[in-house]
């Protein structure tokens, strides 16, 4: 007599499809390498790694790659690996109404209308949000399924300010100016943090580096405020 003995521990390979939060426990749907539409339930023992680090449900996304382990037919764990996002561009417009709606410009400024999923995961930067908490002027990196997008991470436009001034101190080891900047003839002191990325350069275009800037000397810099503080994208030497 031959008896047949059946693993208590399968591993599936393949994507996802589709994850329903409509109802409790939720539920994933994936498409095996082979082709078979498996779903499973999601309970707070199942184990949940992204790249093959500790993570947690929220990051995971419809159209990952993903490895789901069960044990007796029932998920113990699911490891996910991101999707390349399909598309990226600058949101344009948010359409909020029965089906909300988004105008996505590519890099060469076409523009493209698509339906957001009423279970659309969206993330700006590495903290979860909502279509509400989006801006025109983001950008994202989107992916689909079917004719609806299904994720969107997103990064704020960081919005530039302009300075024109004399430089007044020069902290040479923190790498810190301090200016009077002249705005509607009406001066105020700012501090500008340089870093390795800033570009500095005269008016004819020279390249300069920060030991090249004096104190007295008038400058014009574009800078963005990060952290509480302004960090200098470009410095022009009058």
């Amino acid at each position: 007599m031959f008896t047949l003995m059946v693993s208590r521990i399968k591993h599936y390979e393949g994507e996802i499809t589709s994850i329903d939060y409509s109802s409790y426990p939720i539920k994933i749907s994936m498409k095996t390498k082979e082709g078979v539409i498996k779903t499973f339930e999601l309970d707070s023992d199942v184990e949940v790694t992204r790249n093959d680090d500790e993570s947690s449900f929220d990051r995971v996304r419809a159209g990952d790659e993903v490895t789901i382990t069960t044990k007796y037919d029932e998920m113990i764990s699911i490891n996910t690996v991101a999707k390349e996002a399909e598309m990226n561009g600058t949101i344009k417009e948010i359409l909020i109404g029965n089906v909300n709606k988004i105008k996505i410009a590519d890099k060469d400024g076409d523009i493209e209308q698509y339906n957001v999923s009423s279970n659309v995961i969206i993330t700006i930067g590495e903290r979860n949000a909502s279509l509400y908490d989006l801006r025109l002027g983001f950008n994202v990196n989107v992916n689909t399924s079917g004719d609806d997008i299904v994720t969107i991470e997103a990064s704020e436009l960081e919005t530039a300010t302009s300075f024109s001034g004399k430089v007044v101190f020069i902290n040479e080891d923190d790498k810190l100016l301090m200016m009077q900047n002249i705005n509607n003839g009406q001066t105020e002191l700012i501090y500008l943090k340089v870093t390795n990325n800033t570009k500095i350069f005269t008016t004819s275009g020279t390249t300069k580096y920060f030991n090249d800037i004096t104190e007295g000397e008038s400058i014009h810099s574009m800078a963005v405020s990060q952290g509480g503080e302004y960090v200098a994208v470009s410095i022009m030497i009058n």
